[in-house]
C-alpha cells in the first residue's frame, strides 16, 4: 500500500470515528438541553422575585445565543418570549426598573407603525402639501388656492406617479417624530399620520451589565 493509499484509508477510518463522536455528543447535549428546558419551565411557572436576577441572566444569555444561531437550529425565540413575559409580569406594578448583577430590566413600550391605507397616506401626507405649494407658486403671494384646485392637482400628480414601483412601507422613526416626543406615560401627543396604523404595547427592556 502506497503512502497516499494509507492516508486515504486512515482518513476514511477517522471520518467514521468523527461522525460517531458527533452523534454521541449531539445525543448527550440534547438530553442535557431537555433537562434544562424542563427546569426553565419550572422556574417560569413557580418563580418569584427571588429568582429575578437569575431569570434576567437566562434572558441575556438566550439573547446572545439567538444572535449566534440560525432560527432553524433551535427554538430560542419562543423561550425568549416566555422569559420576557415572565420578567414583565414580575416587574409590572412593582417598579419601573430593577437592577441585577446580570443586567437592568426596565419597563418600556414597543411601538409599531405600519401602512394601513397607502393611497390615503400618500395623498394626505405628501400630495396635498405639494399641491398647495404648486398653487401658491402659480397664484402668487396674494392668491388663495381653492379646494377644487388642490384636488385637481393631487389627482393629476397621483395618476402620473408610478406608485407601484415603491414598497408600501413607512419610515417608522419619521412617523414617530411627527407624533411628538414620548410623554411620561410613554404615549405621544399627536395622532399618527393619516393612513398609518400605530400600536404600542407594554414590555420590558434588558440592558446587560457591563
Amino acid at each position: 500500500m502506497t503512502l497516499l493509499e494509507q492516508i486515504i484509508a486512515k482518513h476514511k477510518e477517522d471520518r467514521e470515528v468523527i461522525k460517531a463522536l458527533k452523534k454521541k455528543h449531539a445525543e448527550e447535549l440534547r438530553a442535557i438541553e431537555e433537562f434544562q428546558k424542563r427546569r426553565e419551565d419550572v422556574l417560569l411557572e413557580r418563580g418569584d422575585l427571588s429568582c429575578f436576577g437569575y431569570i434576567t441572566d437566562l434572558f441575556v444569555n438566550g439573547r446572545e445565543g439567538k444572535s449566534e444561531l440560525k432560527k432553524a437550529e433551535g427554538n430560542i425565540a419562543l423561550d425568549q418570549t416566555k422569559i420576557e413575559n415572565w420578567l414583565h409580569k414580575m416587574l409590572k406594578g412593582v417598579a419601573n426598573g430593577i437592577n441585577t448583577e446580570f443586567g437592568t430590566v426596565y419597563m418600556t413600550r414597543k411601538e409599531s407603525v405600519t401602512c394601513g391605507d397607502f393611497d390615503m397616506f400618500v395623498e394626505k401626507n405628501m400630495l396635498e402639501d405639494a399641491a398647495k405649494a404648486v398653487c401658491k407658486e402659480l397664484l402668487g403671494a396674494d392668491g388663495r388656492e381653492s379646494e377644487t384646485q388642490v384636488d385637481i392637482i393631487v389627482k393629476t400628480i397621483k395618476e402620473s406617479m408610478h406608485l407601484e414601483l415603491i414598497n408600501k412601507s413607512l419610515n417608522k422613526e419619521a412617523c414617530l417624530e411627527l407624533m411628538g416626543e414620548k410623554q411620561k406615560d410613554g404615549s405621544r401627543p399627536n395622532v399618527p399620520p393619516a393612513g398609518a396604523n400605530y400600536s404600542a404595547i407594554s414590555c420590558v427592556g434588558v440592558r446587560k451589565a457591563k
